[in-house]
């Protein structure tokens, strides 16, 4: 699905990322951890070209990356992100919100886009707030908005980059729940999350990065039971 080959990511005070070589395959819920600061979200966000590698490349289901604006729009169709901050337009409903890109990007008939808008919102349990707007939504509904969002693409991969961080507790459990959902439908995801947990539930893989390189690279059940590297057993234990 996804090749990162030789990826570095310097934005000029010394590299962000060192020589990243990883291969994402379909149907995989990989989760990216680390401590703060390791390269985990400037990994993810140089996955759809949202950061652009200093060198190296990244290939798309046989589409080399690089910024061209057809070869962007033609590969973010296939990958949507979820962002901490929900990036919702605050003067669109729920709906109108859902509805834009499969609009513009995908240059779908209002009444196509609107039903994709509300199947999506309706996989996420969001159907009955449909005509609010975000000012009027608790964090958590935000975040499950912005889900169906991305979801409403019918994208190849989902991208979430620590979807959880910007939430009261009281509405982490609400997009856990979201986000396990959609992974039990063995959709294509790549995770950067602490929710360690819920990693433990639903991960194929465990990625562990550590200062812009990759420590571990293993299937979830074998991190989780036994990590090799003491870096990786210092951070879950400090995680609980």
């Amino acid at each position: 699905m996804i090749h990162v080959k030789d990826v570095t990511k310097d934005f000029g005070d010394g590299n962000v990322l060192n020589d990243i070589n990883l291969t994402f395959n379909d149907h995989e819920i990989t989760v990216i951890m680390g401590p703060s600061g390791s390269g985990k979200s400037t990994l993810l966000r140089c996955l759809n070209y949202l950061e652009v590698p200093t060198n190296g490349t990244i290939t798309v289901q046989d589409t080399v990356l690089k910024e061209d604006p057809k070869v962007l729009e033609s590969v973010r169709k296939k990958v949507a992100m979820v962002f901490q901050s929900f990036y919702l337009f605050n003067h669109l409903t729920a709906l109108k919100n859902c509805t834009l890109a499969p609009r513009r990007v995908l240059k779908l008939s209002d009444t196509d886009a609107l039903n994709r808008a509300e199947d999506s919102l309706s996989e996420v349990g969001m159907a009955a707030f449909k005509n609010r707007k975000p000012s009027h939504l608790s964090g958590g509904q935000k975040q499950r908005v912005a889900i169906a969002r991305s979801l409403a693409m019918h994208p190849d991969v989902l991208l979430f980059d620590e979807p959880t961080s910007a939430l009261d507790p009281e509405n982490v459990g609400e997009v856990l729940q979201t986000m396990t959902s959609l992974a039990k439908k063995k959709m294509t995801m790549i995770i950067v999350t602490h929710e360690m947990q819920f990693a433990k539930r639903i991960a194929d893989r465990v990625i562990f990065m550590d200062q812009g390189s990759v420590i571990e690279d293993r299937p979830a059940k074998d991190f989780f039971a036994a990590p090799a590297s003491k870096k990786a057993q210092a951070f879950l234990a400090h995680l609980g």
